[in-house]
Parts: structure tokens; sequence; C-alpha cells
């Protein structure tokens, strides 16, 4: 059994000299912010689906106390066509007057005043969120039958959906019409009949694509998968190790298979933890190792009682939060 063990401060191979709290890369470093401009705009820049009806805010500069700002704010990348909205005012939010457009890029920038010296600001993005979308991109569970894997995701309101799977990007094998479930437009669909071993590509809503391998034969004598967690509070971290699994999968095509998370999965158990946290769609590698990489775990004394867990994350329990399952050689107990 071969696996990665990954956390938000090293990630190494359980074959590695280094695996007994070796520091392999430390991840804690940012990039230094200016003193002299305004920081820390919100929505945070380059965030994707955000509600139409957002207040823009910002934090002033730290090198002095600002006497006004001056914020442009505009659907056209060039700087050129800024429309001056607050012209040398003492505020750190703007409010647009009426909604936004829809699935519509913005830009805006704040520039800052201390005394008579204007300090040009950064210039800042985000998308707003189209009339009908995905809160929940799609995402795996295995639970537990080496033929089957189950693909979910969560729509912004009531509708139909549909998800198509095969080999290769034809997905030949398969389509299906799913309804919701529940009360809050979550859908759900288990793909049967797979090969074990087998890699497959699927897309959801002819828009959303993925691809996983199905669990290995029970004949099989070795297996390699992920194991990390602790992933609460810092959906940046989260990111980062994301894209490190995407790369080992990427290299070596073997361990696209299965990540165990031990726990800690978010800060506390609510829904906007789980959707700003786990599930944040403006963070491209968590969006896609989730659409590639089962993930099955156990709840941490974050999850506190589990339900909106339970929620996203139906596991097939024999008791309680318990269950096992064989993948290929390997037994898994979640407890």
């Amino acid at each position: 059994v071969d696996y990665v063990g990954i956390h938000s401060d090293w990630a190494v191979t359980a074959s590695s000299p280094l695996w007994a709290g070796g520091l392999i890369q430390d991840f804690s470093a940012s990039t230094p912010i200016d003193p002299a401009i305004a920081a820390d705009p919100v929505p945070s820049n380059g965030r994707s689906i955000v509600e139409v009806s957002t207040t823009l805010g910002w934090s002033g500069p730290t090198e002095y106390t600002a006497t006004g700002y001056d914020v442009y704010f505009r659907t056209n990348p060039d700087a050129a066509s800024n429309p001056l909205v607050v012209s040398n005012e003492l505020v750190t939010t703007y409010d647009p007057p009426g909604d936004l457009a829809w699935e519509t890029r913005y830009y805006w920038t704040v520039d800052s005043y201390g005394d008579t010296i204007k300090h040009e600001g950064n210039t800042w993005t985000f998308i707003t969120k189209p009339d009908l979308y995905l809160k929940k991109l799609p995402y795996l569970i295995y639970g537990g039958v080496n033929t089957e894997m189950q693909v979910l995701w969560q729509a912004s309101e009531t509708t139909s959906s549909s998800i198509e799977w095969g080999l290769d990007t034809s997905y030949s094998l398969g389509y299906v019409a799913t309804s919701e479930y529940g009360i809050d437009h979550q859908h759900s669909y288990t793909i049967t009949g797979l090969t074990p071993g087998t890699h497959y590509k699927y897309r959801v809503n002819d828009t959303e694509t993925g691809s996983f391998t199905a669990a290995p034969a029970g004949s099989a004598t070795d297996v390699k998968f992920f194991a990390y967690g602790d992933t609460r509070s810092n959906p940046g971290d989260h990111e980062t190790v994301a894209g490190e699994i995407i790369q080992t999968y990427t290299t070596d095509p073997e361990f696209q298979t299965l990540a165990l998370h031990v726990g800690d999965w978010i800060n506390s158990d609510t829904e906007g933890n789980w959707t700003g946290e786990f599930f944040p769609t403006n963070y491209a590698n968590i969006v896609q190792y989730k659409k590639d990489i089962p993930i099955n775990g156990c709840r941490g004394n974050h999850e506190g009682g589990g339900s909106v867990y339970n929620k996203y994350y139906p596991y097939p329990y024999v008791s309680g939060f318990y269950w096992s399952f064989d993948y290929g050689p390997a037994h898994i107990v979640i407890l």
C-alpha cells in the first residue's frame, strides 16, 4: 500500500525518510502588501459567484490615515474607461445602485488620499453569479462497491439536471436526467456497472467535467491513495494542498484513486462554512480535485453533531458515523 500524506505545511510519501513530521515545503509565506494603498477587497480579488446585491468594501492603508478615497467601478477592463463612482469621500464601502448584472465580470479600483497626495490602488475584479448556477460543483463519494461511483452536486434553485459518462469525452456509456432530492436543490447519481481499475470521464449539465478511476479489483495486490485533513478555516492552504494532489495524480495516474480525510473539514458545521471553506467555487484546484478524487473521511470535533457534514457527505454508515470498506488489498475503517 502506497499513499501520500498531505498537510498544509508539508507533503511526503510514505516511503520518504522525512515522513515523521518532515518539513518539505512551507506554504505560510504571503505576498507583501503595499502599506500606502487600500487592501483587503470584499469581494476578494478574482472571486466568482458573487451576489448581484453585493456591497464593495476595503481596508485603508496602514502607512498613514487616509483622508478620503476615490472609487472606480466598471465592466470594461480598459482602465481608460474608469468611471468615478466615489470622489474623495472618507468611506470604506460602496453600494452600487440597484442589482449588478448576472454573470458579469466587474473591475474596481480604490485610490487613497493622504493629506493632498493621491495613492493609486490596485485593480481588483470579480464575477457575479449566473441567474441559475451550481452552488456545489460536482464531487465524488466512493461507497465501498468497486463497480460504482457516486457523483453529487447542488443547484441554486429547483431545476432538472443531467449527468453522462464514458471512457472518453464522447460520454457514450450513459446519460441520465436527475431530479433534486431533499429540500436544498441537491442532486446525486451513482454510476454502476464500472470495471474495477478503469478510468472514466463524466459531465454534469453539459458544462462541468471530471474524471475518476473505479476502485481496484479485490484481487489487487497494491494500491495508492492520499490521506490528509484539518482543512478547516484556511481554503487558501487547502488550495495549495489540492494543487499538490493534482500534480501527483497527473504525474502518476495510479494515484487518481481515493483521498482519506481525517477530520476537521470546516471550522464549524454550518452551511456558510461548508460553502466557503470546503466548497469554494473560486479556488480552481479545490474544485478540480473534488471532481477527480472521491473523498472518504471521518467526522472531526469541528464537525460537531455532523448534520450538515452528513448532508453533503452521506456515507453508508453502519451505525452513527462509523463504517468500513475494502479498497483493493486495504481494509479502511472510519471511526
